[in-house]
Formats: structure tokens, sequence, C-alpha cells
């Protein structure tokens, strides 16, 4: 390397920094910053040494205390925005995945799936979607999701398929440099496993919990250990660390479902082409062009047999007008209004998950300034569970005969009997199974002093597989079972009353049967190699990567096979190799398969009661399985050939990186001054695949291609205004790609039948224009406070957009979709499936550009002053949106375009401490605010569907007893948080409720 060269190079790259240094720091007070992965910091990031240090008392701390001090220290070493967790802080903290350690880190917000736990993270008010993960800095996915009853088609990492104890650091980036990976507009999460160095000599340490859910009532056991050593040996120092963890946990959901809201279709009682009648289109009809909404049931003309309450079999029914308002109460018109849920659904989800983990890493120092490492890791998990609901059925039906309806003020109804009533028994037992093996190899050569190259090659590969069989049982019609509707107000969600016992086994027959397997796998293939060329006070960094994704995500349905006979048939003689459902067990004989309850009383745990509280009947499944041969139509029929329902859909990418970038370290008014500057360059090339229906074509196989190229600068400097206090800046722009379930071709069609939607193959990358300003003042190691303020421009957005067609231009095949669905046909059509006219919906990309504005507060405070040991981390997010250019939007749409979904306008973490000694306590209380979960019309009723703010209180003890040994008591959720969503935020239109309850967890660990 020419030192003249590389001096020149330095002092030009000085005033640079002192330029830009001068010109952005007026404009950038209203500006932001993206986050991303990130390299090992250069020695150039590193910053002094704070001379505050000295006075202050030389105490070494260890546990969470030491934790926040290597965090600070991270934070303030780096010359990009950071925040870190450290082993101490994971392995001693009462969280149960990655997931929910990160919660602590500002800015980051979780989502919990309906058990509780927490299973992916929104990083500046960005979902996980525009979340880049890596382990060790090389990208990685995994098939699984870990979100009950979801089918991951991003591009995500399950973190609730890793214990804890695997990592020993876990770091958000939230403004990218230019050697980092690209992916995450909202930021990087890179985790970094624990190496046999990190304690260098030989080492063993284990631990035992056990988990209660306290809903299940269960106990869950947890455990694991790691050994390491090292050794200097004739070729060099070598290191080995291997370990194995096993993590399981019970729990159990009491849950309330609506999926939406909907109306009455009255026909020719209130025309929908008639003033004064709801129009049940947004946009009105040409006769009767007023807003309306809902209309998916209608009313019986006549009275059905056995409704009673007075009525008439067979006599003509007067549900609305006149002078009594019929047997509603209510004029035809308000009757047309009234909004009812589309289910009222009682549900519990009981299920065990169990994880298994291991790892091996090994590092070999032949020379001083020559490294190798290798890591293994391997991960299995299961998710057995099963979902069982009882719902009053209002969608799609025609039995239902309303009666002494009242409505609120917003046409909502509060009470109601519908006599005539069906319920539905949906049962679904899932198995599902995920694993990961990643294997990473790489290596740092510090040629010479100017010189330093470091790089790795990485190999992972994922499998998910879930069956997933659903029992559909109903009452039958003509028992004269009623139902009695109320939403008090002041309760959280609605009660049902029936007249009739659901635990008896006598008063079900069958719906139907669903068999919808699925599965998922994931390759990647990557290296990525760098070169640094300089020393402490500048360097230019070079380097490039590699990285191949291959991902399938396949689903068939053989739920007609079973039903009808219908698509499973090897010859047209032939038309079942067995019999059908009902031809196996007929209505008469379901009694026999089925049992009274068999889990503990319902909603004795959650704030609302939605009735049903002792249950109803539920599936025998080993019996039914063996009757109705459930593992040949789920397993042994192939669903290539004999079947039209297969739906591969596959994504492969090819992606070339590169980057040039410059460190260095100078003075500007004789103030140190740490800069990053660079751009990464990416390309990408993009294989797609599936099979699409085409009405003129037929049903094939179809393949498409993208590639683009793009150009990604940043820039980041860190500059000591005194001794203690920090300023900070940077501007970046940041990529991500669009989720592969929604680039992939195919479509699919909902249980209700009234919405289809499509993959879009054409959509391109989201990006962001990023903004970052920052102050952080250092007291001393263990003492911080720090004000971030950034922006984010984020354009390439996308957004469904709805069209409307007749079913029969479709395409489809109506004898391959489930009896749920052609029943919902017949009624959408007025009984001719092929007039059915249903919503068609495709994610596009538009024009609207999203701004993002936030600030974000840390406090990291010891008060040794009032007791020592005594300290609190605390910290502070407030974020504010707004869209530009968004597609006009229609009545009962979106005010906000697309929308950041999942975003709190508020948040914040409070956490105090005390360590003393052998004694060890920290509560941690988390709150975030009400926030927007989806984004409406659903099911043509207008509306958002609203998360209510949460409040969740976390607490820990732990006493180290002789021979480093430590005991732990850990509580989770002590204040029953649970999650409720509205319609529009409305107390009167509740969507869903979940209560997991509270979780305690005891335990010991040790080390030697």
């Amino acid at each position: 390397m020419n030192y003249r060269i590389l001096r020149s190079v330095r002092t030009k790259a000085t005033l640079f920094a002192a330029t830009a240094l001068a010109g952005l720091a007026s404009p950038a007070l209203a500006q932001t910053t993206a986050p991303a992965p990130q390299r090992t910091a250069p020695p150039a990031d590193q910053a002094p040494v704070d001379p505050s240090a000295a006075t202050v008392e030389d105490v070494v701390v260890t546990g969470y205390r030491a934790s926040l001090q290597s965090q600070a220290a991270d934070k303030r070493r780096n010359v990009n925005f950071t925040d870190s967790i450290f082993a101490e802080d994971i392995g001693k903290f009462p969280d149960q995945n990655l997931a929910e350690a990160l919660q602590r880190v500002p800015g980051v917000q979780i989502e919990r799936d309906v058990s509780g736990e927490g299973t992916s993270v929104n990083i500046r008010g960005l979902g996980s979607a525009f979340t880049i993960v890596t382990l060790n800095g090389a990208p990685i996915q995994t098939a699984s999701d870990s979100n009950i009853d979801a089918l991951n088609q991003g591009r995500g990492l399950d973190l609730d398929l890793f214990p804890t104890e695997l990592f020993k650091q876990l770091t958000v980036s939230k403004t990218p440099r230019a050697s980092d990976i690209e992916g995450g507009i909202a930021g990087n999460v890179d985790l970094k496993v624990v190496r046999p160095f990190d304690r260098p000599g030989p080492q063993f340490s284990w631990q035992v919990k056990n988990t209660y859910q306290e809903v299940a009532d269960e106990w869950a056991p947890r455990g694991g250990f790691f050994a390491s050593n090292t050794w200097d040996t004739p070729f060099g120092e070598f290191g080995l660390l291997g370990g194995l963890a096993y993590s399981s946990r019970s729990y159990r959901t009491e849950s309330l479902g609506t999926l939406g809201y909907t109306t009455f279709n009255l026909g020719t009682r209130c025309s929908v082409n008639t003033r004064g009648c709801n129009s049940q289109t947004f946009l009105g009809t040409s006769a009767n062009p007023t807003f309306g909404y809902g209309g998916g049931a209608t009313i019986p003309t006549t009275v059905p047999v056995g409704t009673g309450y007075g009525l008439v079999n067979g006599a003509p029914l007067t549900v609305c007008g006149g002078a009594t308002g019929g047997t509603s109460g209510l004029s035809c018109q308000a009757l047309s209004y009234a909004a009812i849920p589309r289910l009222v659904r009682a549900e519990q989800t009981v299920g065990e998950r169990i994880r298994q983990s291991a790892i091996v890493t090994a590092e070999w120092r032949p020379l001083d300034n020559l490294r190798f490492n290798l890591d293994f890791i391997a991960a299995k998990g299961s998710n057995d569970f099963e979902r069982t609901s009882l719902s009053l059925a209002v969608r799609s039906t025609s039995n239902n005969v309303p009666i002494g309806v009242v409505v609120n003020d917003r046409n909502v109804v509060t009470h109601a009997t519908f006599a005539n009533a069906q319920l539905l028994s949906e049962n679904r037992p899932y198995r599902e199974d995920s694993d990961l093996y990643s294997t990473t190899l790489g290596m740092e050569w510090e040629v010479n002093d100017w010189i330093k190259v470091d790089g790795q090659v990485n190999y992972n590969t994922s499998e998910w597989t879930r069956s997933q069989n659903t029992y559909l049982f109903r009452t039958p019609l003509g028992r004269g079972n009623s139902v009695v509707y109320d939403l008090v107000e002041g309760q959280a969600m609605p009660r049902l009353t029936l007249n009739f016992d659901p635990n008896l086994v006598t008063a079900y027959e069958w719906q139907e049967m669903r068999i919808q397997p699925s599965t998922r796998d994931i390759s990647q293939t990557g290296a990525r190699f760098n070169v640094d060329f300089g020393d402490d006070e500048f360097k230019i960094s070079v380097g490039g990567s590699y990285d191949q994704f291959k991902r399938k995500i396949q689903t068939w349905d053989t739920s007609s096979c079973l039903n009808t006979g219908a698509g499973c048939s090897p010859t047209s003689a032939n038309p079942s190799i067995y019999p059908t459902l009902l031809n196996v067990i007929p209505n008469s004989q379901v009694r026999n398969f089925l049992t009274p309850w068999r889990h503990p009383q319902l909603y004795t745990n959650a704030s609302y009661d939605i009735g049903f509280n002792n249950g109803w009947a539920l599936p025998n499944y080993a019996l039914l399985d063996a009757a109705l041969n459930i593992d040949y139509y789920e397993n042994q029929i192939d669903p290539v050939t004999r079947l039209n329902t297969l739906n591969p859909r596959i994504v492969n990418e090819d992606t070339w990186g590169g980057y040039i970038e410059m460190n260095g370290k100078s003075q500007f008014r004789e103030r140190d001054v740490r800069y990053n500057a660079g751009v990464h360059v990416v390309k990408t090339d993009q294989e797609i695949a599936g099979i699409v229906i085409d009405p003129t074509l037929g049903r094939g196989v179809q393949y498409f291609t993208n590639d683009y190229l793009e150009y990604l600068p940043s820039f980041n400097v860190a500059i000591d205004l005194t001794d203690k206090l920090l300023f900070r800046m940077a501007a970046s722009r940041s990529m991500t790609r669009p989720a592969p379930g929604d680039l992939a071709p195919g479509q699919s069609l909902n249980v209700s039948a009234d919405t289809l939607t499509r993959g879009n193959p054409a959509l391109k990358p989201f990006f962001s224009n990023n903004y970052d300003l920052g102050l952080e003042y250092y007291f001393n190691r263990r003492a911080t406070l720090a004000l971030n303020v950034w922006t984010k421009e984020v354009s390439g957005f996308t957004q469904v957009l709805r069209s409307r067609a007749r079913f029969d231009q479709l395409g489809l095949d109506p004898t391959r979709l489930t009896t749920a669905q052609r029943d919902a046909l017949l009624v959408l059509g007025g009984g001719d499936i092929n007039a059915a006219t249903i919503n068609l919906d495709q994610r596009q990309n538009t024009s609207e550009l999203v701004k993002l504005r936030g600030v974000e507060l840390t406090a990291l405070i010891p008060l040794d002053f009032i007791t020592r040991g005594l300290g609190i981390n605390a910290n502070y997010t407030h974020i504010e949106q707004e869209s530009e250019g968004a597609p006009a939007s229609g009545p009962g749409t979106s005010a906000l375009g697309s929308g950041v979904t999942g975003l709190s306008p508020n948040t914040y973490n409070f956490t105090v401490y005390y360590e003393r000694g052998q004694f060890s306590a920290r509560a941690s209380y988390n709150y975030r605010d009400t926030y927007i979960s989806s984004l409406g019309p659903q099911n043509n009723f207008p509306g958002d569907t609203y998360r209510r703010g949460s409040k969740t209180l976390d607490a820990s003890l732990t006493y180290r007893l002789p021979r480093n040994i430590t005991v732990s008591l850990e509580a989770q959720n002590l204040l029953e948080d649970e999650q409720l969503f509205y319609i529009n935020d409305d107390d009167s239109l509740p969507y869903s409720a979940n209560a997991a309850g509270r979780q305690f967890v005891i335990g010991v660990r040790g080390r030697f």
C-alpha cells in the first residue's frame, strides 16, 4: 500500500467529513436513518477512553449491571446508531425467546401470537418483513414462522426456534453502513453465537427450569448445558464449544373471534336498489346511490320448521316493517343496516411447543494474526396444538330469524334473539414440525499493519411441515335451537346464551372435513469477502458478497375427495377409492365419535365471558381418523396426479453485492470526529414460478423473472462534543425486497368465498431515505442518557387493490371447493354459484410515499446514591406517520392509504433492578399504544382493525448459592394483559380477543 496515496486520501476524507458536518448539521434536524447488519466495528470506530472512569469508584460489576455496562460501551464505540443486549441480560431475564429479549431495545416493538408468546419484532414502526436478521453477519431465514395458525411466506427468521442461551450478543443496527448486508429498511438484528475464546480455559455451565402456565395449569421443563475449552498447541491456539438446549411450553388461550361484521340481505323486503335501504356497496347502485355495506346473509321468507316463538311453520315470515316491525321490531330500512358479527366464535387453543437445539463452535488461531472459526447450529421444533371453537353462524346463511333486535346509534346490534339458529363446531388439531441447520466458516487475517482480510462462507437449510385437518360439525336445523346475543356497554366482548346444552353429543351432525397440508422449504448459500486498507486513523474497505436463496411453498387440499369423492378418482368409472364421509359415518352415527368437553372451564382467567363456559362436545380424533382413513387422504394420495389443488410457489434469488467504504478518525474544532461513509451496490435476479388459473388457458405452471441493480449510499458520523457528550448524525438509502408469498403467482379463495387473493410476480422492492440525529451523554461507565430523532421516507409501498368479477369468469372448478365455500357462493349468487360476484385482491406497488418520524429516549441510571446496587433502565419511543400520493381511496377504505400496520405511536419500557451480593431482583414494565393491526375494508364492511394498547409486567428474583449455583424465580405477564381487537377502535365493534394468562418459572443453574 502506498503510504503517500493513503495519506492524501485521508486528508481529503477529513475535509469531506468536515464539510459534510457543516452542511448537514442544519437540515438533518428533520431527518433520520435506516438500520441494517454490520461487520465487527473496526478500530477506527472505537470511542476514546472515558476520562470520567477514573473518578468512579472502581467496582467490578456482574450480572445484569455488567450487561448494561457492556451495552453502553458498545453503543458509544460504534459510529452508526446501534443498541445491543449482552448475554448476561438475556440469560438472566424472564424472556421466553429472542423476540421478547429484543422488546427492551428503544424503537423495537414485538408481535405476539394467540398464546401470548413473542414471535417477531417491529423496528421503528415497520414490521418484521422490513427487518433483516443475520447470524454472525450472514443472512439467515427459517421456513417456520412460530405464529400459531399462520404460514410463513416472508423472509423472516423464527426467533422462537432458538433458545437465548445460544447467543452472547444481540445487536440492533438502526442505520446501515456500506459494508452491511442490504435488505432491511427498518433495521438489522445480528445474532452472535457464543464461542470458546469468549471465556478461555475449561468451562461448563448448565441450567434446569420448570415453567407453569396458569391457564393451562401445567408445568413444562426447560434445560441445557454448554461445555468449552481452549488449548495452546504446537499448531496454534484451538478452542471448542458444544452445547445442547431443550425447552417445552404448555399453553392454553381462551379467545373470541367474529371475523368482522355483516348485515342481512332482505331481498324484496328492502331491495339494495331501493332508496333508503342498504345498497350493500360502498359506492351504491345506480338506482340507490347511497353508501352501503355487508349483505352476507339472507332471512327465510317463510317460517322454517321448528322455529318456535309462536311462529307457524310454513307461514309467511314478517321480520321487519309494518306497525310492529315484525319479529325484529325494526323498520326494514333499519334492519338492512343493522351490523352483526359474521360469526360469534368462542374458541380455545391448547397445545405444547418443544424446541431442541445444538451448537458446536470451533476457533483456531494458528498465528497471532490469523484466525479461523466454524459455527454449526441445529434446531428442531414441534408445535402440537388444537384449536376448537363453537360459533353462531351468520355469514353466508339463510336460516336465522332475528327477533327483538336492538341497535345503537351506529346501527350495531347490541341485543337480538336468533331463532332457528345453527351453531358450527370447528375443530383443528395441528402438528407443525420445523428444523434448521446452519453452518458458517470464517477467517480473519491481519496481513500487516495496513491490510486486513476477512471472509466467510455459509450454508443453511430449513424445512417446515404442517398437518392441518379440520373436523366441522353443525347443529341440525328444525330443532328449535335459538341463541340470544348481547353486547353490554362496558363489557369487552359480546355474550351468547343458548336454549340447549352444547355438550350433548346428540346435538351435532356433519358439516364437512378439510384436509389441507402445507410445507415450506428454504436453502441458502452465501459467501462474503472484505479487505481493509489503512490504520486506526483512516482506512478504506472494499468487499463483495454472493447469496443464493431458494424458497418453495406448497399447499394442497384433499377435502373434496373425502367429502364428495370429487377430484381423486383414478378413473371415471371408479369415483372414489374409499367411501365418502357420510357413507362411512352417517349423521345418525356422529354421536359415537364425539365426547363431552375434556378441558377446564372456560373464561375463568379472562376479563370477558362469552358463554359456553362448560364447553361443548368435541371430536374423538383417534376414532374418526381410523374410521375415515385420514392418513390416506393426508399422506398417501398423490396430489399431483389425482388432484387439481396442488399449489406450489417457488421463488429463487441470486444476489451479488459489493461496496467501498471509508472509516476514519480526525479532529474538528479540536474534537474527535469518527466517520463512516460509502456505497453498497447490489444486483438481484429472481426466478418465480407457480400454478396460475387462467379462464382461457386453464390451469398450468407459469414462470416469471425479475432483476434490478441498486446503489445504496450511507454516511455515519460521531463527534465528541465534550469528554462525556457525543453527537451522532447519519443519512442513508436502504431497500427491502417484497415477501416471497406476495411475489409467488397463484391464488386462494377464502372460506366465505367472497374474496380471491392473487400473488403478483411483478412487485418491486421498497426503498427508504433515512436521516438520524442523536445526542448521548455518558456520565460514567454505567450511566447514559441518549436522544435520537429520525425520519424515514419509504417509497415503492404496496397496497392491496380490489376489483370484482363473477365467479364464472375466474376459471375455478366449484366441485373442488369446500362445502362451506359452495354454500356461501349459492347465497352470494342468489342460488346460482356462477352468478356470485366476489372480490379480487392483489398487492401492487403504488406511487405512495410513507413518511415516518420518530423520537427515542434512553436512560441507564444507577441509583447507588439511594442504595447500592439499585438502578433503572428505561426507554421511550414516539413515532408519527403520514402518507403522500396514495391511490385514491373509495368509501369504506382506510384513510391511511397503504398505511403502516403494527405501528404504536408511543411505547416505553421501564426496568428497575437491584443487585447486591448474592441477591438480584428485577421488574420490567412494558407499555404499547393502541395500533392498527390490519387495514379495512374487510368482507365488505368498512373500518380498520385496531389492537388495544398493552401493559405487561415481568419480574425475576435470583439468589447465588455457594459453588456457583444460582436459583431463580421468574414471572411473566403479571398484569394478565389480554389481546383485544376492535373495528375502528370502537367498543361496540369487537373483532377478537385472546387471554393467555400469567406464567411462572422456577430454575437453578450452575457453572464450573
